[in-house]
């Protein structure tokens, strides 16, 4: 039972429809009462694997412990199921990973790198679910391929636009870690 438009359901349906044994290879959000699939690209990916790896590198050098999940790792944000692109998750927010489909410990991190700026319903559901991050403490980084920017997203403060020849910072999320913006769109 693939969707083949948006469907709406509530939240427990989704939760009991998503691990039928016909769903179980594929991904869905469930954003504002909708089954979105998600969907990506060669590129987007891409980006979205140099991310993670920029992000375990400084974990490494830096001694430091934490969960990276990339676009298979979903999570419980404001009631809702969301799978970023990249997420990070502090040591002392959650010691080990969880064997769960959802979790229910957000992330302190989310990567979304946009597929495809000119589909008006992913940048529909990127207004839906920063917020909800933002909500619940989270930094986001919403990544654009075609624009080689990066916004920063982060609670309680103004948001950041950052093109290619400007560093991307870790903020409070993940001290002294800085990376140049082209360098994520470098292939």
């Amino acid at each position: 039972m693939q969707p083949t438009n948006i469907q709406t359901m509530t939240v427990e349906q989704f939760d009991e429809w998503v691990y039928l044994p016909e769903n179980i290879n594929t991904n869905y959000e469930y954003i504002g009462g909708e089954i979105i699939p998600v969907v990506a690209n060669n590129k987007s990916s891409t980006i979205a694997i140099e991310v993670a790896f920029v992000i375990k590198d400084y974990l490494r050098k830096n001694k430091l412990k934490g969960i990276v999940t990339g676009s298979d790792g979903g999570y419980i944000i404001g009631g809702e199921r969301y799978i970023p692109d990249v997420a990070y998750t502090s040591h002392e927010k959650a010691p080990h990973a969880l064997n769960v489909g959802y979790s229910p410990i957000p992330p302190d991190l989310v990567v979304e790198v946009i597929s495809n700026p000119a589909n008006s319903a992913e940048m529909n559901e990127l207004l839906v679910k920063v917020p909800n991050y933002i909500a619940e403490g989270i930094t986001v980084w919403v990544i654009d391929p075609v624009a080689e920017q990066i916004k920063v997203y982060e609670p309680q403060k103004a948001v950041k636009i950052l093109s290619a020849d400007m560093t991307l910072t870790g903020g409070a999320v993940l001290p002294d870690f800085a990376v140049r913006v082209g360098d994520i769109f470098a292939e």
